[in-house]
């Protein structure tokens, strides 16, 4: 998150350096665990880059369009 607390717009990852393609939840607590509306970040199970749940929701779609028009993300 940004100084504003503006979230940061997801790029289209470079499959160079990482697709992203396992990320993995980070709960707020044992209670919230199984419910994506309550984690509060993503992390990449390769990589360990960290996501936002925005970041984390709009990558997920830049890889489904991705995937629908033929291209690799």
């Amino acid at each position: 998150m940004g100084a504003r607390g503006e979230e940061r717009v997801v790029s289209r990852p470079d499959a160079r350096v990482c697709a992203h393609e396992a990320l993995m939840p980070r709960w707020r607590g044992p209670q919230a665990m199984g419910e994506p509306a309550r984690a509060m970040g993503y992390v990449c199970h390769r990589c360990h880059a960290e996501f936002t749940p925005v970041a984390a929701r709009e990558l997920r779609s830049l890889r489904a369009l991705a995937a629908a028009y033929g291209e690799a993300p």
